[in-house]
């Protein structure tokens, strides 16, 4: 059995590591409730497929090196990658990130067994989405499930999570965090406001996301900071 003080170097190590893979694949490795807090930016379900640019593109070198670590993940061409969830470095000046879901495609048969028979509260929210919202929300809900059920498995008692979300699937992964968690776990809803882009002349415009805050038990520990003054004046309609 190693030392505490190896167990804190193999610690300190992996926290200086990025993993370029799943994230299902590396959660269910990780040891149950030996994480502190668990921070998630996932897709938000906005049934698009986004390209955004590549200042410079990637050289030869970078090309080869990241082949080379997506092999050691077993990720050994564009087919497997895109399997994976993960673009395969090809040099180009552009990456494509699809945020499109669909039940056949997407969701494991494996994943809705599991799910049945030890989370059945979790399969209610994912049947009652498909019936109420569609198949491609309810298999983005499928998606996140077994990877938010992983990361309640991981945290401590202490431990805690924050998720990214915006108003596209907001509610849906509320009542799937309520479902995994537990309503009476659930700790806040922030809002990170934001004043970028234009404004819509037919509907109030949508200026915020949300941070889902989940803890896994009452043995909670949070430290909280004075918060700043994010506007120094007041909202007025006149000028």
């Amino acid at each position: 059995m190693p030392t505490d003080a190896a167990a804190e170097r193999v610690d300190q190590r992996l926290n200086r590591h990025l993993f370029i893979v799943d994230n299902y694949q590396l959660l269910t490795s990780i040891e149950t409730a030996s994480v502190d807090l668990i921070c998630t930016d996932p897709p938000f379900a906005k049934n698009e497929t986004f390209i955004g640019s590549l200042t410079p593109p990637l050289t030869y070198r970078e090309k080869q090196q990241e082949i080379k670590k997506l092999k050691e993940w077993g990720i050994s061409n564009p087919t497997d990658a895109e399997k994976s969830n993960v673009t395969w470095p090809s040099g180009a000046s552009t990456a494509k990130f699809r945020d499109i879901w669909s039940w056949e495609k997407d969701v494991h048969e494996q994943w809705m067994q599991e799910i049945a028979h030890t989370r059945p509260k979790v399969m209610n929210v994912i049947e009652t989405t498909r019936y109420t919202h569609g198949e491609g929300t309810a298999a983005y809900l499928a998606y996140m499930a077994v990877r938010l059920i992983e990361c309640h498995r991981i945290l401590k008692a202490s431990g805690s999570l924050y998720l990214h979300c915006d108003h596209t699937a907001n509610s849906y992964l509320r009542l799937l965090l309520d479902a995994i968690f537990g309503t009476a776990n659930f700790r806040n809803d922030i809002i990170w406001s934001y004043r970028t882009g234009g404004v819509s002349k037919r509907y109030w415009p949508r200026k915020h996301d949300t941070l889902l805050f989940y803890v896994k038990s009452e043995n909670n520990k949070h430290n909280p900071i004075q918060e700043r003054i994010s506007m120094k004046n007041r909202f007025s309609l006149l000028k």
